[in-house]
């Protein structure tokens, strides 16, 4: 992928666990970006914030339930078998939970935090 010049395409989590309104068009535009670059793109959230998740080819929804939805996402991220390349969190508290248990699951953590819009 180096000789074209792009990047190598990367398996990718996305846990969306509050739904807001200025970070719904952003968390929208974020995904379908990535998706757009070839990255695989596996989106866990809540029922309550469905309607921020792109339709894509590359993109994977897994809508789990908000009781419980912490550990739910804990273990689809550690027991998976094709393991995740880079897992983009919205959520300070997840993010620390997450760094906690690299170890076990061995994915570049980030949090992604997006500004509110300004009129």
């Amino acid at each position: 992928y180096q000789k074209w010049g792009t990047e190598r395409p990367r398996r990718m989590a996305c846990i969306v666990s509050k739904p807001c309104l200025h970070t719904a068009t952003s968390t929208y535009e974020e995904i379908r970006r990535l998706a757009n670059d070839g990255h695989g793109i596996y989106v866990y959230a809540t029922r309550r914030t469905q309607p921020c998740i792109p339709r894509h080819q590359s993109v994977t929804t897994k809508r789990l339930s908000s009781l419980g939805f912490v550990p739910q996402v804990l273990v689809r991220i550690i027991s998976r078998k094709k393991r995740f390349q880079c897992v983009v969190v919205h959520d300070r508290l997840l993010t620390t939970l997450l760094r906690a248990c690299r170890p076990f699951h061995r994915a570049e953590v980030r949090l992604f935090l997006a500004t509110t819009p300004t009129r």
